[in-house]
């Protein structure tokens, strides 16, 4: 949440779903909007759909930045932003690439929202992301936080000892 508000982005949006009185006392104040999906359980793209559907009708697109990846900084946000808006033509989509494999957030232009709408399960928007070909624009990230996704407790863990570590003078992160 830090690095969405430190951003360019705006307005900000949360969906929350599990647990979602706890996430937003947790970020009360702080001037971000919150979207419950109530089909929360039925997966990540019932949450996009809710964020869409929550979305001021002149939004060009949205960032969409996961819950379960909080290394990606606000530099990089806006690096996609930027890129987004710096073509004559807006693309489909904007999404960060490290050493040829695509990471997250992802920006999403309108032209997509229809597609993602008619979406079903947990997948999210990968697969239209993937059918745009060269309607996708991959800005060359060179920072693992695109890639450090905090499914499993074991991971949640090892992140924790690893910013403990970087809290030690000339410690560096690698994942």
């Amino acid at each position: 949440m830090e690095a969405a508000l430190a951003s360019r982005s705006r307005p900000i949006f949360v969906v929350t779903g599990h647990a979602a009185r706890q996430v937003e006392n947790a970020l009360e104040n702080l001037g971000v909007s919150f979207i419950f999906n109530p089909d929360y359980r039925s997966g990540l793209t019932s949450s996009l759909k809710a964020g869409l559907a929550a979305l001021p009708e002149t939004a060009v697109g949205v960032l969409v930045v996961l819950g379960d990846m909080p290394c990606v900084p606000a530099r990089i946000i806006d690096r996609l932003v930027q890129v987004f808006i710096e073509p004559a033509r807006t693309p489909l989509a904007v999404v960060p690439v490290r050493r040829g494999m695509r990471g997250n957030p992802a920006l999403i232009s309108r032209d997509l929202f229809d597609a993602i709408k008619r979406l079903e399960g947990d997948r999210g928007a990968r697969a239209l992301i993937e059918a745009a070909g060269n309607d996708v624009l991959e800005c060359l990230i060179d920072d693992e936080a695109i890639e450090i996704d905090i499914d499993r407790q074991e991971t949640f863990h090892r992140l924790c000892t690893l910013q403990q570590e970087l809290k030690r003078p000339g410690s560096t992160i690698t994942f």
